[in-house]
């Protein structure tokens, strides 16, 4: 055996509120890697949303989430709602 162990990837379910460029409302639930930046989750989820990445403002408790952090670095629980909202360029 070797002297080390991989670690299980953990996953949690959220719900995605996503407001559309002409002001309407969706819901989504998703499950998302915990340890997945939210740039890649914007970069997942650009198909899913019609909305390209760059567009995409992901918000958490009323905190806008970086592209460079983590559902874990942002304290993003089980069943939490994450808010996106799309930015016309």
């Amino acid at each position: 055996m070797s002297g080390f162990q991989l670690e299980a990837e953990a996953f949690i379910s959220v719900q995605l509120k996503f407001t559309h460029p002409r002001g309407s409302v969706s819901s989504y639930e998703q499950d998302f890697n915990l340890n997945c930046t939210v740039r890649q989750l914007k970069e997942d989820m650009q198909q899913k949303l019609s909305v390209p990445a760059e567009q995409q403002t992901w918000t958490h408790k009323g905190q806008e989430l970086q592209d460079s952090q983590t559902l874990m670095d942002a304290a993003v629980d089980d069943d939490d709602t994450v808010e996106v909202i799309c930015r016309p360029k």
